[in-house]
């Protein structure tokens, strides 16, 4: 999937700080552990088995001009199969969410950065809502990184 990176970073989590500090970030978070992964890197785990609820983060976007193109760039893990897969959907109002794509296994997101355009909803606006929903279990699915890029709309 290529997604045309935009240049403005409107909001960025390197995920390198404690838990406490991390979870002022999101506006929620459910269904999620934030703990290290094997690199020692602080990352993104869907709690529980296979049986259990998708998890999920929602930041909230603000910017001081409307956005243009918009993309989330995700670094991280889903790997071994189709149910080992990350969605992105963004809201204006965190009651109707647009699912703008999802990254699965079978992209091989691997360390790599994968990016989602998020354009359809974002897109004219000053603010928005991204969530990012972990379905997949264990360490076959983490998040270690997000970047959320726009251009500035004339």
């Amino acid at each position: 999937m290529s997604v045309r990176q935009p240049t403005l970073v409107v909001y960025e989590d390197k995920m390198d700080e404690d838990e406490a500090e991390w979870r002022k970030k999101p506006v929620e978070v459910e269904g999620i552990e934030y703990k290290r992964n094997w690199f020692h890197k602080q990352s993104l785990f869907r709690k529980g088995g296979a049986d259990t609820a998708p998890g999920y983060v929602v930041y909230r976007l603000d910017t001081d001009m409307p956005m243009g193109d918009t993309a989330v760039t995700l670094t991280g893990r889903t790997i071994i199969d189709e149910r080992n897969k990350f969605e992105v959907f963004a809201s204006l109002d965190r009651q109707t969410w647009t699912k703008c794509g999802e990254i699965s296994s079978q992209e091989q997101l691997d360390v790599n950065h994968m990016s989602v355009d998020i354009s359809p909803v974002a897109q004219g606006q000053r603010s928005c809502y991204l969530k990012v929903q972990i379905n997949g279990t264990g360490s076959w699915c983490i998040i270690w990184g997000l970047q959320v890029r726009t251009e500035r709309r004339p």
